[in-house]
């Protein structure tokens, strides 16, 4: 069963360098005044680099950009794990079972 996200085709190393650190900076909750401070680009610059990224990743929303980049491991500090196999119903938040 496929995810939203390979449904969409996006593929983080399509793009650019810039749109990585935007994209970066989106998941862990800043701002567009905040990333443009960060960035040293100007507002509109900013709006573009969004732009043009949520077009390339195929999201529409903030939200959804900021999910697509915690999947996709932008969300630096943080990994992603799963806790259910909806398929099969296995907890998978204990690797080795409940017997430990």
């Amino acid at each position: 069963m496929s995810t939203p996200f390979e449904l969409a085709g996006c593929d983080p190393t399509e793009l650019s360098e810039r749109e990585l650190q935007v994209l970066r900076l989106i998941t862990s909750g800043k701002s567009n005044e905040e990333i443009g401070a960060t960035l040293y680009l100007g507002i509109n610059t900013v709006k573009t680099y969004i732009r043009t990224s949520y077009r390339k990743i195929g999201v529409a929303t903030r939200t959804q950009a900021v999910l697509w980049g915690v999947h996709h491991g932008l969300l630096e500090g943080y990994t992603l794990v799963a806790t259910a196999d909806r398929t099969t119903g296995d907890d998978l938040s204990e690797p080795f079972g409940s017997s430990l």
